[in-house]
């Protein structure tokens, strides 16, 4: 974007200067119409549903008399037969939500890296004022005025601009005054706001990055009289500060001072629609976010001569976006000779040849088409859940522009729309990329790629990609169920920058798969998702097969019957853990539009039949610990490099709770001179931990699991960051915590324990009981507990073991063995108890 002086840069004003200063110097004495458009004074509360009661439809100033015609700001499409519904959650953008979201089987993950392109937050790629609410902040808070305070009103902030006629404006001759007029421009080309961050809402509120230039611009006013006159008739420089106007009256006063320079126009709330598009023939810049109601903006637009263009962002508010496919460009298309950067939710045709960055939201996939052209040569191209139903060949799109120049790629698609990938077919080289980020597989050779995500993918998939990508970094992946087994790749991969490495999802047999199949020497970091879901219940397969064969030689013609038994077999299949199987009775029991007849019931209740048939056929299936040991043992091998030299311990095991919105449990181990970090991560399989879930499950029986399959690890120091278990009773968790000692039983490995409990507000039981069993941990020697101050207990706490105590720390030592103050084993178990005891974490 061209931010330098106007080509006619002159000290002669366009209207007269002082009225303008008057103008701004008393914003605090303005008084603005402030209307209540919308309270009808009788608490109307259909406006939080987004629909317009009738008192409030009769001076709706979106409705009809909008300038942009009578389907303005209508509701949503809710119940459009032909909707189509993804996924893709606003999740936070704390690193941990991160970690925890990514495992998610299912749905348009977070991108796990910081992507500030025109002025997207951080790593949710929602537009920075997107928490404000946008538009509807301004216009449909119930009992809120059309602006809701002065400033926003205003939009430019109070500002005490000093009189030409003042002293402190007086020309001195000091340095600031006497730059050459080069200098001087190039510093006033600072002031520009950067072309490039959209002025989204709330972009030029308080201690937003719009008002600070904002204000800086206004305080060079008061330098001196020489920088007041060069600002005041800086006409590029007003022009690129028209979207602060929030109102029409200082649009038209920008406007003025802005003169006959390239301006920059935004679509808002505030601001006659029709005077923005009178001006559109002078747009370098183009702006619809956030700030504005939903609407298709390719009628606006067409027939417009936009040869100036150069920045072009339409993204509307989306709360009335139609689910539907929206309609294409009809006419002729743009032409837009100057456009460097497009990125649209609305569906247009184009001529642009020099479009460098293109992002595409919402368009079908012939819509895609229309722009994806050979003579499109971007650097970033971005497709952002595209509007169409069943698998897509990402592949192919890529091949229809000339991707030579193409640095990143990011296709944000639905599941259901990642296809397979034709592993016959020739790559597509891109020299130039760094970034990939799809959500199903591309066939592509970047041999210069630094950051790769893909999810939906296979693993045979993912490896043949990954074949022409020696320089990858940082790798997120996430597989796609298959039938298909395969067992990895003879040789391993080798790839000597790796560095972190994260497979969302639950736990699979893909993920070993794909573990034997690379070798990451330089790798620093690991992560591996779990829900340690219990395995199926091979016993309830044949009953609810004898049920249904009977049901089908009993009542075969009845359909209710069928139909009822299938639903009893669908509760008891899912209680069994075969969820799997169920899936030959969704069509039947989920999608209830029409209902089914007599026929699909019946061959509903064959297929469930057959797929029984198969699951028995299947060795049983052994609890998650088991495959858990075969991934860990296969990371432990990723790691391993020539010059270190691996002995089969590792240093420690560390299990921390994290609790809140995103509840997990994290066991980390370090490896390679504590350089490489395995994590390993428990996720809950149902709404949340509880004490059991509705498959009979609880969170001691799946942190067991998981102790189960990091045993290979043989970890010397066990460390445990507050109270990761829940407190079951003994009668309910005695089986599960019973489970919990025989894996801990298995430690042999461990010597020392360090349990810190200082941010722990209740005293831990079942964790607590579980260590004070003298047969868990047999090799332990040391251990230290770490307590808040209040229940530190400086008295007695010599009881035959050896005690140090420092400030909320008490360290209990074990010899190997029995303690020699104690001959048997109760004796030392109650010893230990009293350890506990004394030290606050038995009551």
């Amino acid at each position: 974007m061209y931010r330098g002086f106007a080509s006619d840069y002159t000290l002669t004003p366009i209207c007269d200067v002082q009225d303008l200063i008057d103008f701004m110097a008393d914003f605090e004495n303005f008084e603005p119409d402030m209307e209540n458009v919308w309270d009808d004074g009788d608490d109307n509360e259909s406006d939080d549903a987004g629909e317009l009661s009738g008192s409030e439809d009769e001076e709706n100033v979106w409705a009809e008399e909008n300038e942009f015609g009578p389907n303005f700001g209508a509701p949503p499409f809710a119940d459009d037969p032909q909707a189509i519904w993804d996924n893709d959650q606003t999740p936070s953008e704390t690193e941990e939500c991160l970690r925890s979201r990514e495992m998610e089987s299912y749905g348009i993950a977070q991108t796990p890296y910081i992507d500030t392109h025109l002025g997207l937050s951080g790593m949710t790629n929602e537009w920075s004022g997107s928490h404000l609410y946008g538009w509807e902040a301004r216009t449909r808070e119930k009992g809120a005025h059309l602006y809701t305070t002065l400033e926003e009103k205003l939009a430019i902030p109070e500002v005490d601009v000093l009189r030409p006629t003042d002293e402190a404006m007086n020309a001195e001759r000091t340095p600031v005054n006497l730059l050459p007029d080069d200098t001087l421009r190039l510093v006033f080309d600072l002031l520009f706001p950067p072309a490039d961050i959209v002025p989204v809402a709330g972009f030029y509120d308080k201690d937003n990055l719009g008002r600070l230039f904002l204000d800086t611009v206004l305080s060079a006013l008061n330098v001196s009289r020489r920088w007041y006159h060069a600002i005041m008739d800086f006409r590029a420089l007003w022009a690129a500060y028209v979207p602060a106007a929030k109102h029409d009256e200082i649009w038209h006063i920008l406007m003025a001072r802005a003169g006959n320079a390239h301006v920059r126009l935004s679509y808002c709330a505030g601001i006659t629609p029709q005077l923005v598009n009178e001006q559109l023939h002078r747009a370098s810049a183009i702006y619809v976010t956030d700030d504005h109601p939903w609407y298709l903006f390719s009628p606006v637009l067409a027939g417009k001569v936009l040869s100036n263009l150069e920045l072009l962002v339409v993204k509307p508010h989306e709360r009335y976006m139609p689910r539907t496919r929206l309609p294409s460009h009809s006419g002729e298309p743009l032409s837009l000779p100057r456009l460097r950067v497009m990125e649209t939710s609305t569906p247009f045709a184009v001529t642009a040849p020099t479009l460098e960055e293109v992002g595409l939201s919402y368009h079908t996939g012939e819509q895609l088409a229309t722009i994806l052209q050979p003579g499109l040569r971007p650097t970033r191209l971005v497709i952002n859940r595209p509007r169409e139903v069943g698998p897509m060949d990402w592949t192919e799109l890529v091949k229809r522009i000339d991707y030579s120049q193409l640095c990143m790629l990011r296709i944000r698609g639905l599941d259901a729309q990642s296809g397979r990938l034709n592993l016959s077919a020739e790559r597509l080289e891109l020299p130039c990329l760094n970034s990939l980020d799809a959500t199903g597989p591309v066939s592509v050779k970047a041999r210069g790629v630094y950051f790769v995500k893909v999810f939906n993918v296979l693993v045979m998939e993912m490896l043949f990609i990954l074949e022409e990508m020696p320089t990858v970094a940082l790798l997120y992946v996430r597989w796609s169920p298959s039938e298909v087994s395969f067992v990895g790749y003879p040789e391993p991969l080798h790839f000597t920058q790796l560095t972190h490495l994260s497979i969302a999802g639950d736990l699979s047999r893909d993920t070993l798969a794909f573990l034997v199949s690379i070798r990451a020497p330089a790798l620093e970091e690991l992560q591996v998702f779990s829900r340690m879901n219990p395995p199926p219940d091979h016993s309830v397969l044949r009953p609810v097969k004898d049920s249904v064969q009977n049901t089908l030689i009993l009542q075969g013609e009845n359909r209710e019957a069928l139909v009822a038994r299938l639903q009893h077999s669908n509760r008891e299949l899912r209680r069994g853990h075969y969820d799997h199987v169920c899936e030959a009775l969704r069509h039947i029991l989920y999608e209830a539009w029409i209902e089914p007849t007599l026929q699909e019931v019946r061959q509903a209740a064959q297929n469930l039949v057959s797929a029984i048939t198969a699951a028995e056929d299947e060795a049983p299936i052994s609890h998650g610990g088991v495959l858990l040991a075969e991934i860990a043992q296969a990371a432990m091998a990723v790691v391993v490099s020539n010059e270190y030299a691996f002995t089969g311990d590792t240093e420690q095991l560390k299990m921390e709770g994290v609790w809140g919105s995103n509840d997990k449990i994290d066991f980390e181990v370090k490896m390679r001179d504590r350089e490489c970090l395995l994590r390993f991560s428990l996720r809950p399989s149902v709404n949340g931990w509880g004490i059991r879930d509705d498959l009979g499950d609880s969170l001691t029986y799946r942190v067991a699991r998981m102790l189960f399959g990091l045993q290979v690890l043989r970890p010397r120091l066990l460390r445990i960051t507050g109270e990761p278990l829940q407190n079951l009773s003994e009668v309910e968790g005695q089986e599960d915590v019973n489970m919990l000692r025989e894996v801990l039983a298995s430690y042999e490995s461990v010597k020392e324990i360090h349990w810190d409990l200082e941010r722990e507000w209740y005293a831990p039981r079942t964790l607590s009981k579980v260590l004070a069993d003298p047969n868990v941990l047999p090799e332990l020697q040391r251990m230290t507990v770490v307590t808040s101050a209040s229940r530190r207990n400086s008295r007695n706490l010599f009881d035959g073991d050896q005690h140090e105590i420092s400030y909320n720390t008490i360290l209990i030592t074990y010899a190997t063995g029995y303690p020699a103050t104690t001959t048997t084993v109760a004796d030392w178990c109650k010893s230990k108890q009293t350890c506990w005891h004394l030290a606050g974490l038995i009551p």
